[in-house]
């Protein structure tokens, strides 16, 4: 079997998320490095807007983590993501979508045509986690693979 990191970086970057969603069942997100946790939330976010677009995101407890997301975009290196995810989230009122899922629900209830801001917003961000396997090469430590 070839070694993960000579794979394709879009290959390299679906397997270690399909590996870092695993984990978050068993150990949790709390016991991922701060990498892990990095290319887990693009993983999530991606796989969230390919099935429901940003409401899906926002709606399910992946948005428990949206700003956490934005910041893991900007350590990627994916600073157009983030600056997409952040014109998103700034349709929410005062600090941003709550953490907690109840209470961002009734933001969303409340949010009406403001939604709309978000109308093709989910195309640029479909895909992001491929884009992941450069930042994955450069912290392969991290990541439990051989530098």
């Amino acid at each position: 079997m070839m070694d993960l990191l000579e794979r394709s970086d879009e290959e390299l970057a679906s397997e270690v998320g399909a590996r870092l969603q695993d984990m978050i069942y068993g150990a949790g997100y709390a016991a991922m490095s701060r990498e892990e946790q990095n290319v887990y939330l693009v993983y999530v976010l991606d796989a969230e807007v390919a099935n429901g677009g940003l409401e899906q995101f926002f709606g399910n407890s992946s948005g428990n983590c949206a700003v956490r997301t934005a910041v893991a975009l900007e350590e990627i290196g994916l600073d157009a993501a983030s600056k997409v995810l952040r014109t998103a989230l700034s349709v929410f009122p005062d600090a941003g979508p709550a953490e907690d899922r109840s209470t961002r629900y009734d933001q969303l209830e409340t949010l009406g045509a403001r939604r709309n801001a978000w109308d093709g917003l989910g195309s640029h961000l479909e895909g992001i986690h491929t884009r992941t396997g450069s930042y994955i090469h450069a912290h392969a430590m991290a990541f439990g693979l051989p530098p």
